[in-house]
């Protein structure tokens, strides 16, 4: 391990990704999220109007001392997509109707999409080994990580069969 890099928490931080996680942009391109700095646009869903909007990032790990976490999970969907995450992450629960933490969510549970689609969860691991992970802070709370809609701690949910989605 090199020497700015320590392990920050051995409990694990929330609402954080591994750092090649893609985060769509507001102009539909994806990044890395190790790749985004404050000031950026991403993609994320007004709660009120029920749109997706380009909202600008208020504050990234990108540009900070790096950090990393003895393990990670990896969540896997039925569509063959993945979130590999460090500590508590939310997504928009089909069965809940809302944003809950994956960690509560059950293998089959219904997860949404950023284009409508609702995939099963269908495995989850953890790896015990170490991982630089990274996190975003905006004003709306969601933004589309992987394909998915995440949400952080004051994520608001919404009427997702009015949601003008992603196409």
């Amino acid at each position: 391990m090199k020497e700015e890099e320590k392990i920050l928490n051995a409990v694990g931080p929330n609402f954080s990704f591994t750092g090649e996680t893609r985060v769509l942009l507001g102009n539909k391109k994806l990044r890395r999220l190790d790749r985004i700095k404050p000031e950026t646009f991403v993609l994320s869903i007004d709660a009120n109007s029920l749109e997706l909007i380009p909202v600008k990032v208020t504050d990234s790990d990108a540009l900070k001392e790096i950090k990393v976490h003895p393990s990670f999970d990896k969540w896997t969907f039925s569509d063959n997509s993945f979130l590999k995450t460090v500590g508590k992450v939310k997504v928009f629960s089909i069965e809940k109707q809302g944003f809950d933490f994956l960690e509560n969510c059950e293998i089959g549970e219904h997860i949404l999409k950023a284009d409508g689609s609702e995939v099963r969860l269908i495995e989850h691991k953890c790896y015990k080994r170490c991982v630089h992970y990274f996190s975003l802070e905006l004003s709306t709370n969601n933004f589309i990580a992987n394909g998915f809609i995440v949400g952080l701690n004051e994520a608001q949910n919404f009427d997702y069969k009015n949601l003008n989605f992603l196409k």
